[in-house]
């Protein structure tokens, strides 16, 4: 039996009372999705839960997750705690409101420091990320993880990073700020990372010219010399 699980945002919540009836389906919850996790022996899905609005993925026993109709893993299955699928629905119509307690918005600016800290993110291009896997030490990729986009960019995290060019970034709870640069007002880290509802293993790229960018912490990958030349390949497949 393989483990699998559809992801959804919150906002559809409502649409689980299709299913709600079918026992081997749990729920778990993050901050931004809703998960439904069962196991069965065939891939397909079946008439109902494709009529959800979710995303489907196959789960390796690592944990990590691969979406349907793909080969190369996109993260992993966040850490939540389940819950039998018509439990959840009852707990959820008894609840007078699902309201969370929601931050109140930082506003803040760039600025650049002269503190110097060690850079643990960098933003490269695939093909820089992808030749440096190829001859680098799996040693110094066991440290690493990566997320790419549809831009063709990667998202490298850990210590040490490969010496290679791209955009280095110093990051504390979450929030990753462009190396030599900093945000004002000078709050923690934490509370700038609530501000902009980010959790777990998420990131938010704060860039110098005060834009910023969320990547979801499911997002991140092993980096090893298969899932980069998989991951790399794949982009270059949509592109032609």
């Amino acid at each position: 039996m393989t483990p699998q699980v559809l992801r959804m945002e919150r906002r559809f919540a409502e649409t689980l009372g299709r299913v709600r009836s079918r026992p081997e389906l749990s729920v778990g919850e993050t901050a931004e999705h809703l998960w439904v996790r069962w196991e069965q022996e065939e891939e397909t899905l079946d008439g109902e839960l494709l009529s959800l609005p979710a995303v489907g993925f196959a789960v390796l026993e690592d944990g990590q997750l691969i979406e349907r109709g793909r080969s190369v893993p996109l993260g992993y299955l966040p850490e939540v705690e389940w819950t039998p699928i018509a439990e959840w629905m009852t707990i959820q119509i008894d609840a007078p409101a699902l309201a969370a307690t929601i931050p109140t918005p930082v506003r803040f600016q760039m600025k650049a420091t002269s503190v110097a800290q060690e850079s643990n993110v960098l933003l490269t291009s695939a093909k820089k990320w992808r030749d440096y896997a190829e001859s680098a030490p799996q040693v110094r990729l066991n440290a690493l993880v990566f997320a790419q986009n549809a831009d063709q960019e990667v998202i490298v995290r850990g210590t040490p990073l490969p010496p290679i060019a791209g955009t280095y970034f110093v990051e504390q709870a979450g929030v990753a700020v462009v190396a030599g640069w900093t945000w004002s007002p000078p709050v923690a880290a934490e509370v700038l990372a609530r501000s902009l509802r980010i959790s777990g293993d998420d990131l938010a790229l704060l860039h110098a010219d005060g834009s910023w960018e969320k990547i979801r912490g499911e997002e991140f990958v092993r980096a090893t010399r298969t899932a980069v030349r998989l991951s790399t390949q794949e982009r270059d497949d949509e592109q032609k």
